[in-house]
């Protein structure tokens, strides 16, 4: 379930649909800390569409989603320091 394309609570699913969303926002937004964001995500995204889950171990999927889980968390400082930082 955590791979499947088709399951809304997936997160390949919600990957893809992030992805979505940022290729509308960044379409007309020319700053290179944009493009340097969307390929930060793109490793991501490409890290969880790549892997071989049906030989994961408990363990190895449980490094994967913490490791996810990481760089979600720095993309989404990143993002809010390119979009949200007032200094």
């Amino acid at each position: 379930m955590v791979f499947n394309r088709e399951f809304a609570h997936s997160v390949i699913y919600t990957l893809e649909l992030i992805d979505t969303y940022l290729d509308f926002l960044f379409k007309d937004n020319n700053l290179s800390e944009a493009r340097t964001l969307q390929n930060q995500f793109g490793r991501l995204k490409s890290y969880i569409e790549f892997t071989d889950y049906h030989y994961l171990t408990n363990k190895e999927l449980e490094n994967l989603l913490k490791n996810t889980k990481e760089q979600l968390i720095q993309f989404s400082t990143d993002f809010s320091k390119l979009f949200f930082s007032y200094t």
